[in-house]
């Protein structure tokens, strides 16, 4: 008997159906396998964070944000070989200029189109701790209803201290699986990989956030070229490769401007805590250097105290730092090193290291050099937060401070209570006392032998302080300069 075999061509991520061993087919109906098609089609991933708590400022980057996906006109490409509808997507006006860098970014960039009708690029660059990250999340939870194909975040960790960049295709595999395509129908190679990726996201109107990026190598794979979609790169480095190629417009995130981290800390501590503290407000925005990130860490401790008091435990008034960017800069000034450059600022090894750069090199095929150094680590110009990483660990319980190091050797994105037990030593079991993995240099007592459940009220404490961010109900994230400072002491901590 000769057995025969039925091949069904079928759309990416749904099931092969129907094999034939004696010549007696098995497939479903017709009407249903158009309905599993359809509610295929119709998944919309969202993978944002959560929106960041107390953002304030960067109103004109906003706006402009929300010019780019208006839905009542159409953008062409300027130089296609033929004219490309662009569904979605709004050409922006001329830059306006107003508040911080990237001000009179996204009208103009983003609301155009990239290389050949590709969909929007916009790449915003900046120090580590400026607010790239909660600009781009913020604008995507507040544009979500324009893109209702979904929205896909991921974070590369071009500037991870513990883990190393994310390589394309494992972006692509996570992307894929959230657009619905099951892994065994995810090519192996890189090319076939990408072209699913595109032809998932050619009918959709969908927002792309790529976070951390180092390299434009390691972005390219990762931009849906479809004319429907915006894509927003943050980087601490200037992404030339993507301006000049993709035709994508950059700018760079300057530290807010006093009057923003004025209110800032209005926001966060209320208008009774400020007022008549005008000398001390300045006084902690001067030694925070106006970062978003080191004014979060203050007011998470200011609580009942007065801010005089705060500034001076914080220390003396730091060296001079980048000035200002006047109102209506595009803060270029704050910029960090562009693709081949060796470090302008002068900084050395990524934050919190202690020898020699010696990262891999970046991924998607990028010289090394490409990634320049890690612009906004502790030899930059932004380095006045660190003393207020400094004051804010010193605050901490013996508990919270062992959890703290212990986070600058955990390689995960994020951490749950359970994962923090085990990552120092504990057990989610009863309490045994210290084990031979307790956290080096932590002590037996209140950080020794806790259950998942006290690891949870110690994890909590690091987010009321302002150390971690509880992005989603029982998992916590840690900014990255926060966990090169932490693995920083977990060094000190392990040294005779």
């Amino acid at each position: 008997m000769i057995s025969r075999s039925l091949i069904v061509v079928h759309p990416p991520g749904m099931e092969l159906f129907g094999v034939d061993v004696s010549g007696g087919y098995r497939l479903p109906r017709p009407e249903a396998l158009m309905t599993d098609f359809l509610l295929l089609k119709r998944a919309a991933p969202a993978l944002l964070p959560s929106d960041a708590r107390g953002f304030t400022g960067r109103a004109a980057e906003l706006a402009q944000l929300d010019e780019l996906a208006q839905l009542d006109d159409l953008a062409q490409p300027a130089s296609s070989i033929r004219p490309v509808r662009v569904d979605g997507v709004r050409m922006g006006g001329d830059p306006v200029g107003e508040n911080r860098g990237g001000a009179g970014l996204f009208g103009p960039a983003v609301g155009g189109v990239g290389a050949e009708g590709a969909g929007a690029i916009a790449a915003l660059s900046g120090p580590g701790g400026v607010g790239k990250t909660a600009l781009a999340v913020r604008w995507a939870h507040r544009a979500a209803d324009r893109f209702p194909d979904g929205q896909l975040f991921i974070d590369l960790r071009g500037f991870d201290h513990v883990r190393q960049p994310m390589e394309p295709g494992e972006a692509l595999r996570r992307f894929l699986g959230a657009l619905g395509v099951r892994p065994r129908h995810v090519p192996d190679d890189l090319r076939g990989q990408v072209a699913l990726y595109r032809a998932e996201m050619a009918d959709r109107r969908a927002l792309v956030v790529l976070d951390n990026a180092t390299v434009a190598t390691q972005v390219r794979p990762l931009l849906p070229h479809a004319p429907g979609c915006v894509t927003v790169v943050t980087s601490r480095n200037q992404l030339t490769g993507l301006t000049v190629r993709e035709r994508a417009r950059s700018a760079a995130v300057a530290p807010l401007t006093t009057a923003d981290a004025a209110q800032f800390l209005i926001d966060r501590l209320g208008w009774d805590r400020v007022a008549g503290q005008a000398r001390a407000v300045t006084e902690v925005i001067d030694r925070c250097a106006r970062m978003p990130l080191a004014l979060a860490l203050v007011a998470a401790r200011a609580a009942g105290r007065p801010l005089a008091e705060l500034a001076a435990e914080i220390g003396p008034r730091p060296g001079p730092h980048p000035a200002e960017p006047p109102h209506g800069s595009t803060g270029r000034h704050a910029a960090g090193p562009a693709e081949g450059s060796t470090g302008a600022h002068g900084a050395g090894p990524a934050a919190g290291s202690t020898g020699p750069d010696t990262r891999p090199p970046p991924p998607g095929g990028g010289r090394p050099e490409e990634a320049g150094t890690v612009e906004g680590g502790f030899g930059s110009p932004h380095a006045d937060v660190r003393a207020v990483f400094a004051w804010s660990y010193r605050k901490l319980t013996p508990a919270a401070a062992a959890m703290f190091r212990a986070l600058g050797r955990h390689p995960g994105h994020d951490i749950t209570a359970a994962a923090a037990a085990a990552l120092t030593g504990h057990t989610a079991g009863p309490s045994t006392g210290p084990t031979a993995g307790q956290i080096p240099g932590a002590t037996a007592g209140p950080a020794a032998g806790q259950t998942a459940g006290q690891a949870a009220v110690v994890l909590t404490e690091l987010a009321r302080a302002g150390l971690l961010t509880e992005w989603t109900p029982g998992r916590y994230t840690c900014h990255d300069l926060l966990r090169a400072y932490a693995a920083e002491l977990l060094n000190r901590s392990r040294r005779p």
